[in-house]
Parts: structure tokens; C-alpha cells; sequence
């Protein structure tokens, strides 16, 4: 790990701590101790193994990239679908096969509004597990809080606090039900105040329109709150 690494994922830390309010949020993100972050923001470096700093540099999705992104039709929806649902405060779902660029933009358009823009990519998460997920990067710490709807409670009155947050889920077609149904509530008690952009292969159109169709709990509640639409991009051209 060398010292222009160390320097550029300390930056991280320090806007983490800023947009989260604490080094003790950060930590909760991260999975370390508080007393590492200090270190860390502290500049005491010698004191922190490499094994921490690229578990925080994980947390903050420090990437060294060699790849410039070129603004492309596909990038240019994403990125159009996520400055809409942010300012407006709106549920965008985008459906697309995989390879199209999704990730990659949405991860763009996370680095570059930064503030107030959260991503989770998403996998095989039952409920509970999705809920710990967004608490975590969120910055909330779980070890107290036992129930869902305490998990639910605390992400909620986390956006509450913050109008005009994004929330971007990539690889939503992995969720579980149960943990899609999630977003039924944060639209809920959060409408007006935050945007969502879920987003994932052409699977996730059909699952959710074939689960309406089957009348499964839920569904047509979660297909409703994204305007009954997908989006898809055009592919290259």
C-alpha cells in the first residue's frame, strides 16, 4: 500500500465522515474501530495495518482505475434516470440485459454526487440482510437494534433527515422478495424527500411483472411505486 493509496483513501474517509457525521459512522461502514478511523484521518498511518486499509478502502469503493468512461446513450440514461429521480425525488427502475454499461455508470454518477448518493450492489440478500446492508452503508450501527422494523425505522429516519439523498440498488434482480418489499415502506414515509434507482438485468422486469400477475404479496405495491415502467437503454450504436 503505498502513500499516494494511503493519502487518496484517507481523502475518502474524510468525506465519508463529513456526509455521515461522525468517524464513528464511518467505522460502522467500514467494519473497523473507531480508533482505526481516527488513526487513519490523523495521519498516524504507521499505526494501521495494510489489511485495514484495504478493508476501508473497500467500504469506500476506492478503485484505481485505468479506464476513462465516455459518455455513451446507455450512460447517458442512467445517468439522466438518477439526476431526475434525486431532484425530484422519484423511483426509477431500469431494466436492461447484462453487459449494457449499468454498473458502471451508476457507480460514475455515485462518485461524482458523492454527497448526498448512496450505492449497494445488491446480491442474494433475504430481508434482514438487505436491511443490515443499507444500514451499514449507511453508517448505522445494528448490533442493538434486533427487529425489522427497528432496521426499517432507522433507515428511514436517516433519509428523513436528508432530503434529496439518492439511493441506487445495482443487481436489484438478485434481491429476495421479502427484501424487495422493503421499498414499499421507505416509499412511503419518504416520498417527496428521496429518490430510488433500482436497477438490474432484464430479469428484473420480468419477476416483478410476472409476480403481479401471480397476485404475490406485494408485487404490484413495488411495481406501482416505480410508475408501473422500466426503463431499458438502447445498446450500442
Amino acid at each position: 500500500m503505498t502513500n499516494l493509496q494511503k493519502t487518496e483513501i484517507a481523502a475518502l474517509a474524510l468525506a465519508e465522515k463529513e456526509r455521515l457525521g461522525s468517524g464513528e459512522k464511518v467505522a460502522t461502514k467500514c467494519s473497523v474501530s473507531g480508533a482505526t478511523i481516527s488513526l487513519v484521518l490523523n495521519q498516524k498511518w504507521e499505526q494501521v495495518t495494510d489489511q485495514m486499509w484495504l478493508k476501508i478502502a473497500n467500504a469506500l469503493g476506492f478503485r484505481e482505475r485505468s479506464w476513462n468512461i465516455v459518455p455513451v446513450s446507455n450512460s447517458r440514461i442512467v445517468e439522466s434516470a438518477c439526476g431526475h429521480a434525486q431532484k425530484h425525488s422519484m423511483f426509477f427502475a431500469i431494466s436492461h440485459r447484462a453487459g449494457s454499461g449499468k454498473t458502471a455508470s451508476l457507480e460514475t454518477y455515485s462518485t461524482t454526487n458523492r454527497t448526498n448518493t448512496f450505492l449497494i450492489q445488491a446480491r442474494e440478500w433475504a430481508k434482514r440482510e438487505f436491511l443490515v446492508q443499507i444500514c451499514r452503508t449507511l453508517g448505522i450501527d445494528t448490533t442493538y437494534r434486533l427487529t425489522l422494523d427497528d432496521l426499517t425505522q432507522e433507515v428511514i429516519q436517516f433519509f428523513q433527515a436528508r432530503p434529496g439523498s439518492l439511493l441506487i440498488i445495482d443487481e436489484a434482480d438478485k434481491l429476495k422478495s421479502p427484501a424487495m418489499r422493503v421499498l414499499i415502506p421507505l416509499y412511503n414515509a419518504c416520498e417527496g424527500i428521496l429518490g430510488v434507482v433500482i436497477a438490474g438485468t432484464d430479469h428484473l422486469e420480468k419477476e416483478l411483472k410476472n409476480d403481479v400477475r401471480l397476485s404475490r404479496k406485494g408485487a404490484d405495491e413495488i411495481v406501482s411505486r416505480f410508475g408501473r415502467r422500466f426503463l431499458h437503454l438502447q445498446g450500442a450504436t
